[in-house]
């Protein structure tokens, strides 16, 4: 202290909490922290020193740029205080004491002075619970039920609240199931709700739909479109439900024996063909089918002889060329114990003579005598008679009477002796003994003309000879059903000898 120097102690910058103020002790001008347990640092100072620091607490302390408001208001009220803190009883500034240390005022204001104002971040949009729901929808698959009810083509056509269901059903499926995969599990429904032996495809049902309040109309379910349209209909009820209406004929498709689908296209809107099924056959005409088949299966020619079935007579090998009519005289006959697998019946139409295939028909016949006739020489005698020489040997008779008017006789008529007309052409006798189920199964007749000669009494067709075609029409039979059995009966007649 002999050389002129000064002690200064100064404190370490205080942390951005708030503090208590300093106290001063009037002793030592030592300025002490609240609080504080550190020990104060000594510092010797020279007067250049001491100059410079007044200088910059004097400019620091100088509220020329206040960073906000807050900080100039606090400066400007804390100013007076200031002024008589600084001034100690002496009147020496008890910052440029005897020590050179700074004001606490100073400190304080210089740290408000660098405050800077802090900016709050933007606060992100809460999500309504309305889009938490949606986002939830779009995440997780929601299972739809769809009730589907199978129409036929009749009842289809009309009004969809006229409609008459054949068969009702429903599935459920996610609704993030893709359309295809949702086509095929529709198909498999439709084939086990329907017992169809194979799954229906596009071309063989018609798809509609129809979302309760959403989708009044019902609309056509053919394409990706319209299946998204309407999950997202869907998707929007409380309980998502769809109503399914399928076109499907479910007589027609007892499909077991369908080699090939149907060709795409347009749907034709006419008569759909109906296939039969095995109820829908008699009894007699499945046995004489099946006794057909196995006909065709033993006797296959592989001869090339221009015809697939042959039979060989005897032991002349010779081969016989089958066609339908043989087939169904023999079924016929053996349905009737009148034959057998080997033998077929005793017909005309199965002989066979010196290289003649079969018997000639009444037809053949007739041409053939014709042509006898035709080729007979013609005798021409020519005389040469002079003029007169008759007159000479004629005697004087009277003149002759007039010749009476030559009456036409009519021309011989296919007329029974009683003038009626029969069932049995003329010139014809019965065929082969059959019952009137069996001949009206090979001749394909329908089940009503044998109904109706079951009502009237006639099991055999032996005694159509005796049928009158005026008795057809006391049966009440149609005239194209009379027209149909005429034809039957001239097929299955038999030439008289």
């Amino acid at each position: 202290m002999a050389n002129g120097t000064r002690v200064s102690l100064r404190v370490p910058k205080p942390s951005t909490q708030r503090q208590a103020p300093p106290e001063w002790d009037s002793d030592d001008n030592n300025r002490i922290e609240s609080g504080s347990t550190r020990s104060p640092s000594v510092e010797i100072a020279s007067p250049a020193t001491r100059t410079r620091s007044k200088t910059k607490n004097d400019n620091s302390s100088s509220p020329s740029a206040p960073l906000n408001s807050k900080s100039s208001s606090s400066s400007a009220a804390s100013g007076t205080s200031r002024k008589r803190k600084a001034t100690g009883s002496d009147g020496i500034p008890p910052g440029n004491g005897e020590f050179g240390e700074t004001s606490p005022d100073e400190d304080e204001d210089e740290d408000e002075d660098n405050e800077i104002e802090s900016v709050p971040a933007p606060k992100r949009p809460k999500k309504s619970a309305r889009n938490s729901a949606d986002a939830a929808d779009d995440s997780e698959p929601t299972e739809i039920t769809y009730n589907i009810s199978i129409y036929t083509p009749t009842e289809f056509s009309k009004p969809a609240k006229k409609r008459e269901a054949a068969a009702s059903g429903f599935l459920k499926a996610l609704s993030t199931k893709s359309f295809d995969s949702f086509e095929r599990q529709v198909f498999r429904k439709l084939s086990s709700m329907a017992k169809l032996a194979i799954a229906p495809d596009d071309n063989m049902a018609q798809v509609q739909f129809q979302v309760p309040r959403h989708v009044v109309n019902y609309l056509d379910l053919d394409d990706l479109d319209a299946y998204e349209h309407m999950v997202a209909s869907a998707m929007k009820c409380k309980d998502p439900t769809v109503n399914l209406a399928v076109e499907l004929d479910i007589k027609t498709k007892n499909n077991e024996n369908v080699d090939e689908p149907p060709s795409k296209g347009k749907k034709s809107k006419g008569k759909r063909t109906k296939i039969p099924s095995e109820n829908d056959v008699l009894p007699g005409n499945k046995v004489i089918s099946d006794k057909i088949q196995l006909l065709r299966a033993k006797w296959t020619c592989h001869a090339n002889d221009g015809s697939d079935y042959c039979w060989v007579s005897g032991d002349m090998k010779e081969h016989l060329p089958l066609g339908h009519a043989h087939f169904n005289m023999w079924a016929a006959a053996w349905a009737n114990d009148a034959a057998d697998a080997d033998t077929p019946p005793n017909h005309k139409i199965f002989e066979v003579k010196g290289g003649v295939t079969a018997a000639p028909t009444l037809l053949q016949r007739r041409l053939a005598a014709n042509n006898a006739t035709n080729n007979a020489p013609v005798i021409n005698n020519h005389f040469a008679i002079p003029d007169g020489l008759l007159d000479l040997l004629r005697p004087n008779a009277p003149a002759a009477a007039p010749a009476a008017p030559i009456v036409p006789v009519p021309a011989p008529s296919s007329i029974a002796l009683h003038n009626e007309p029969m069932l049995l052409p003329p010139g014809t006798v019965v065929g082969p003994r059959l019952s009137m189920a069996a001949f009206c199964g090979i001749y394909e007749l329908d089940d009503s003309i044998v109904e109706k000669f079951a009502a009237n009494g006639y099991k055999n067709a032996s005694v159509m000879y005796l049928i009158k075609l005026a008795d057809l029409e006391k049966m009440q039979f149609l005239p194209g059903k009379i027209a149909e059995l005429r034809d039957a009966v001239r097929q299955w007649a038999l030439p008289a000898e």
